[in-house]
């Protein structure tokens, strides 16, 4: 975020102030007499600009709509247990809302994996996961399809720290040849 969140804090502050300055008309530049009250007019309208723009941004991501295609997405997402592809998620989801266009469900999913709710999983194509119980992925170099991987996992230790920097999450990927595609060759 652009603005310290602190500073939300100083926004009803700002506003007494503003309406102080305001009804003493300094803030109207009616008493501009010196530099200094210059600075100090430009300096609070800069302020109260930024805590506005703040205000409304922190407004905005707690306020954000749950639209019915948003739900119906989730719904989706929540209720398979394969990793579908964005193809896949466009055409299960049009079935219950015919109108929904391509892009919709590519911005729904792109804003889903930005705020933490599902995971992408990237092969020859981007799937998502919905499930963020601890577990690994097996995908197939054959059909590209991946799988939930529960046993090897529980085992895994990380390390915590690395020369990079601190590790905050991490995802395991096993590759190989799923057992369909085994019985095809």
């Amino acid at each position: 975020m652009l603005f310290h969140m602190k500073s939300i804090f100083l926004f009803p502050v700002l506003i007494n102030l503003t309406k102080f300055l305001i009804s003493n008309k300094i803030l109207l530049g009616i008493i501009i007499n010196t530099n200094y009250t210059n600075i100090l007019i430009f300096y609070l309208n800069c302020i109260l600009l930024i805590n506005y723009y703040l205000y409304i941004s922190i407004i905005s991501i707690f306020m954000e709509r749950n639209t019915s295609q948003k739900q119906i997405i989730k719904e989706y997402l929540s209720s398979v247990k394969t990793h579908p592809s964005t193809e896949e998620i466009y055409l299960a989801v049009q079935k219950k809302l015919p109108s929904i266009s391509k892009a919709t469900v590519y911005r729904i999913l792109k804003s889903f994996k930005e705020k933490g709710e599902i995971r992408e999983i990237i092969s020859d194509v981007s799937h998502f996961d919905g499930d963020f119980s601890p577990h690994a992925h097996f995908i197939c170099n054959k059909c590209q399809k991946v799988f939930d991987v529960f046993d090897s996992y529980q085992n895994f230790k990380y390390p915590k720290n690395v020369k990079a920097g601190k590790i905050e999450n991490y995802q395991i990927y096993f590759y190989g040849i799923c057992k369909k595609c085994q019985k095809i060759n």
